[in-house]
């Protein structure tokens, strides 16, 4: 898909940790940076916090609460192993209903 659209900037909403590692293939900035020890440093990246907060409104969490959206999976997202467990954000991790909005922006080119 992010090969297809050519986008500059992508969200989404998720509890596996692939996800972030995938987008950061694809692309210079990664909210939140699970392998570093502030994972939310970039949120005071210019424009970064304005994306965050603009895509939690889009996935009804408070934008007081980026990156981490509570409640959005009621019952859980998975039936089976729960990715969210590798997650580093206790947050995430130890709640099954929990996502975490991830961001991605600064395109590489030879994506």
């Amino acid at each position: 898909m992010l090969k297809v659209t050519g986008a500059s900037m992508v969200a989404a909403v998720t509890r596996s940790p692939a996800i972030s590692k995938l987008m950061k293939h694809a692309f210079r900035t990664v909210l939140p940076d699970l392998s570093d020890l502030d994972p939310f440093h970039l949120l005071e990246r210019h424009g970064i916090r304005a994306a965050a907060e603009c895509y939690a409104r889009y996935a009804g969490a408070d934008p007081a609460d980026v990156p981490i959206v509570f409640d959005r999976y009621v019952g859980g997202l998975y039936g089976g192993p729960d990715p969210g467990r590798g997650m580093p954000l206790g947050e995430v991790a130890d709640n099954p209903a929990n996502g975490v909005i991830v961001i991605a922006a600064d395109r590489k080119s030879k994506w």
